[in-house]
């Protein structure tokens, strides 16, 4: 996930001359302790990088991935060559793409004039929050409190799968700012708790989570009309796609993945008619992993199936599909109508060439299967494709894109 921190420190030097921790050292576990509370990785090098490891491509990849940088400063940190480096970076970052939240904290009194003259000159210490030489516990954690303060709450145990996807949705809504953010959450419906979050560190990930949880509902429409004016149309356009299939059953579709100790399921049913529900339920299930996914869809209509080479069909698709890739092949079959027994028959033939080869049969709103080697996806509700093509061509109508299916 993108939810680090970042904390620049003087790693070298973690004691004063008398051998007590430095008023620096012990603010940084405290902070490492809060923000872990909040639900959020922190970077800390001593940590983070292992013995042996090259630090500087290990310390630049978390540059480049958090959303905030807390640098503290003190007699130490203003003399370290790294930890001014590292600010240089956090700087360019927050200035080229608008992250990360940059935070610094003074310690022991220093002063703004000697950060600068030790080459902190673009660091802006207006609003810097200080920490006294004469500082005791109690004001520790005032220092604590402010400094946490501008973070977001993330909620906690998100499941792996749906965390990917947030991230992927909160890459899209960067260049949207925290007013923004706090407008397009009001009309999605969430607590006026959560809508205020929104304007913190890290606001966009919470609200890319929430429309992931209220997915198939008008408040994502409402929202993504909101959001769409201060968005770029590529970056609109990514965000929308990835909505679509946010009111599939997100348990029901991650069952077509492999389980941690066996294989993927290589047939599943759903009671479903159209060939874009397979695919949202590939999606989901795959986190939209197009890279290792090629997706067929094969309609066989009902009556035809006599006169038609099944096996043919279905090894032609496959061949085409799987040509010059590695990746992994998905067919969506719409197989409403077409006698169980041929089906079953020709996916059997096509796995003796293609043993790899996964299918999901879509059945129609009454289809059902009794075969132990089908996985049975749960049932959609009658009117569920329905609802969930009204609200995909909603929301391509908000963001003013073409309706899609």
């Amino acid at each position: 996930m993108r939810d680090r921190v970042f904390i620049s420190h003087s790693s070298r030097q973690r004691t004063y001359r008398d051998g007590t921790p430095t008023r620096a050292s012990l603010l940084r576990d405290r902070l490492h302790d809060e923000l872990e509370r909040l639900n959020y990785t922190v970077f800390l090098d001593l940590e983070d990088i292992g013995p042996g490891m090259d630090w500087r491509p290990e310390v630049t990849n978390a540059l480049d991935r958090c959303d905030a940088f807390i640098v503290l400063l003190d007699e130490f940190a203003v003399k370290s060559p790294r930890a001014r480096q590292e600010t240089i970076v956090a700087l360019h970052n927050r200035a080229t793409r608008g992250t990360p939240h940059v935070i610094p904290v003074l310690v022991d009194d220093l002063s703004t004039r000697q950060v600068k003259a030790m080459g902190f000159t673009d660091l802006d210490l207006v609003q810097a929050v200080k920490l006294d030489a004469a500082a005791g516990p109690a004001e520790v954690d005032r220092v604590v409190a402010k400094v946490t303060s501008v973070f977001a709450c993330l909620p906690p145990g998100l499941d792996p799968a749906d965390a990917t996807w947030a991230e992927r949705l909160s890459y899209q809504l960067r260049s949207v700012d925290h007013e923004l953010r706090y407008k397009g959450a009001k009309a999605l419906g969430i607590e006026e708790k959560l809508c205020t979050a929104t304007r913190a560190v890290a606001g966009d990930l919470l609200l890319a989570i929430q429309l992931l949880n209220h997915g198939g509902q008008p408040g994502v429409v409402r929202a993504v009309g909101v959001l769409r004016w201060r968005m770029g149309s590529e970056d609109l356009t990514r965000l929308v796609r990835l909505l679509h299939p946010s009111w599939v059953n997100r348990a029901s579709a991650r069952k077509l993945r492999p389980s941690d100790d066996g294989p993927i399921p290589l047939r599943a049913a759903l009671n479903a008619s159209h060939a874009w529900v397979g695919r949202h339920y590939l999606d989901v299930a795959f986190c939209f992993d197009d890279a290792n996914i090629t997706v067929r869809d094969i309609g066989f209509v009902a009556g035809e199936d006599a006169g038609r080479s099944m096996s043919a069909e279905l090894r032609r698709e496959v061949a085409e599909a799987t040509r010059g890739t590695a990746g992994r092949c998905h067919l969506v079959v719409i197989a409403q109508g077409v006698r169980p027994a041929r089906l079953h028959e020709a996916l059997d033939d096509l796995q003796k060439e293609f043993p790899d080869v996964a299918a999901i049969l879509l059945l129609g709103p009454r289809g059902r299967v009794a075969r132990p080697e089908v996985l049975e996806l749960d049932a959609l509700d009658a009117d569920a494709e329905e609802l969930a093509h009204q609200f995909v061509n909603d929301l391509n109508r908000a963001a003013k894109l073409a309706e899609s299916v």
